[in-house]
C-alpha cells in the first residue's frame, strides 16, 4: 500500500481512505486468485529478446501514463517505453501514484479520450 498507493513522497493520510481500502481488497483478491497457480509451480516464461528490447516492434498508437507520485523506477520505465515506441506519447497524471486510473479517473479518462480522438 505504501509503495503503490501512497507513493514515496506521500503519507497514508494524504490518500483517500476509501481508495486505500479498495486497493487493499483488490490486491488480496488477486493473491487469492493466483495462489493455485503458484502452488502448481507456475512461472512466467521469459521472452527472447526481452520486452524492453522489442518496443520498436510496436506499430500502434501508444499512450503511456504514469502518476507523478509513483516511484522513480516506474517513471523511468514509462519514459523508456514511450521513447522506445515510435510516435508514443508520455503523459504524467498529477497527484497520483501507481494507480492513476483509480486515483484520478476523470483526468485519466480525459487523457484517453483526447488520445483516441486524435486517431484517424
Amino acid at each position: 500500500m505504501r509503495l503503490w498507493v501512497d507513493g514515496p513522497r506521500r503519507s497514508p493520510e494524504a490518500v483517500e481512505a476509501g481508495l486505500r481500502s479498495a486497493v487493499g481488497a483488490m490486491v488480496l483478491r488477486s493473491y487469492e486468485l493466483q495462489e493455485p497457480a503458484w502452488e502448481a509451480g507456475a512461472e512466467e516464461e521469459e521472452l527472447d529478446p526481452p520486452v524492453n528490447e522489442r518496443l520498436g516492434e510496436v506499430r500502434c498508437p501508444t499512450l503511456v501514463l504514469v502518476g507523478d507520485e509513483d516511484v522513480s523506477d516506474m517513471t523511468a520505465i514509462a519514459a523508456h517505453v514511450a521513447d522506445g515506441i515510435s510516435g508514443a506519447r508520455l503523459a504524467k497524471v498529477s497527484g497520483a501514484a501507481h494507480l492513476p486510473s483509480l486515483e484520478r479517473a476523470d483526468e485519466v479518462n480525459a487523457l484517453l479520450l483526447g488520445f483516441l480522438r486524435e486517431r484517424p
